[in-house]
Order: C-alpha cells, then structure tokens, then sequence
C-alpha cells in the first residue's frame, strides 16, 4: 500500500549500515524517493519478488528514485 500523505515531506530516519554492498553510500539523500526493502536470501517471498523489484528499478532509478535493500545477512550470503 501507498503511504497516505501524513507520510510524505517528513524526513525518514538515518540509515544505519554496516556495510554497503554496491558501492558506498549515497552521500545526500535529501528531497529525493527512496524506496527501502527488507529482505533475506532465504526468503521464498523474497525471491519470487526480487524480480518485480528489478522491473521498478529499470522503470524508477533513471528518474531519480534510489532503491535500497536492507538485510542482516553477511556479505558472504549474498552471492
């Protein structure tokens, strides 16, 4: 579901990481969409969505939206 618009302007919470895995961080996210997904590699609903997430990226990235994918897997589970 969409946020209802009691949600949008406000500023989200940091983003605390340990790491990140394609790249550094994005420096100034400021002003722009972020969308932030949940996952793990073991997770059959994970998986079969992954490549609608894909599809979105395509569509979404060159118009400015960055995506973000949040796991508390390690970086050796991740291939």
């Amino acid at each position: 579901p969409m946020p209802g618009p009691g949600l949008i302007g406000l500023t989200a919470p940091p983003i605390e990481a340990e790491g990140w895995f394609n790249g550094e961080a994005p420096d100034d996210l400021k002003g722009k969409i972020i969308f932030v997904d949940a996952w793990a590699y073991w997770c059959g609903p994970c998986v079969r969505k992954a490549p609608k997430l894909i599809k979105l990226h395509d569509e979404f990235a060159p118009k400015g939206v960055v995506f973000i994918g949040l796991t508390s897997e390690g970086a050796d589970s991740l291939d």
